[in-house]
C-alpha cells in the first residue's frame, strides 16, 4: 500500500515481480475488462482511494485487493440495505456509532476484493457476497443462482484511517 502508483510504477512492480525490464511486459483485458499480463505469468489487481494505493500480486491464482480511506458516506445505510446479506446488515446495524464508517468500508472492501479477484468486477451484485467483518483470514462466499463458490479473504489495515482487503 502507498501513495498513488503511476502506470509505469505499476510495470516496475510487476517487471520486478517477474525479473523482467518493465518495458518487456504486455497487457490483456478479460472477459469483464480486469487487466492482466497477455501472457499470464503473474495476477494482478490494483486499487486507489485518495492517495492510498494498494497493488496485489498472486503468483498462483488471481487475486483482487480494494482500499479505501475512512470517510464517511451519507448514504451508507441505503448502501447496506443495498449490498449487504442480512447477516451482514445484522453485524453493521449492532455497530456502535463512532465505527460505523469504518466497519461499513471493511465489509465493503472484502466484497469488492472478492469480486476483483474472480475477475467480474461489480457486476456480481456485491450482495451475492458474503464476506463478512472479519479482520483476519476468513471464507467469503460468492453465489450465483444455485452455485456457490467460496475463497479466502483478509482485511488489512495498513494505515491509521485506511481500510483494506485482499482475496
Amino acid at each position: 500500500c502507498g501513495k498513488g502508483p503511476t502506470p509505469g510504477g505499476i510495470r516496475q512492480v510487476l517487471g520486478d515481480a517477474l525479473g523482467r525490464p518493465p518495458g518487456s511486459l504486455s497487457y490483456s483485458l478479460g472477459e469483464f475488462g480486469k487487466p492482466g499480463l497477455a501472457l499470464g505469468e503473474v495476477h494482478f489487481s490494483l486499487s486507489r482511494s485518495g492517495p492510498e494505493a494498494l497493488i496485489g500480486l498472486g503468483h498462483e491464482c488471481p487475486i483482487g485487493v480494494d482500499v479505501e480511506v475512512v470517510r464517511h458516506l451519507p448514504d451508507m445505510e441505503a448502501l447496506v440495505r443495498l449490498h449487504f446479506t442480512e447477516q451482514e446488515q445484522a453485524a453493521w446495524a449492532a455497530s456502535d456509532d463512532a465505527t460505523r464508517d469504518s466497519r461499513f468500508l471493511e465489509c465493503w472492501t472484502r466484497k469488492e476484493a472478492c469480486v476483483k479477484a474472480l475477475g467480474t468486477g461489480l457486476r456480481t451484485a456485491p450482495d451475492l457476497v458474503q464476506a463478512g467483518f472479519a479482520a483476519g483470514p476468513g471464507m467469503a462466499t460468492v453465489r450465483s443462482g444455485p452455485v456457490a463458490c467460496e475463497m479466502p479473504v483478509w482485511s488489512l489495515y495498513p494505515d491509521e484511517g485506511v481500510v483494506a482487503a485482499v482475496a
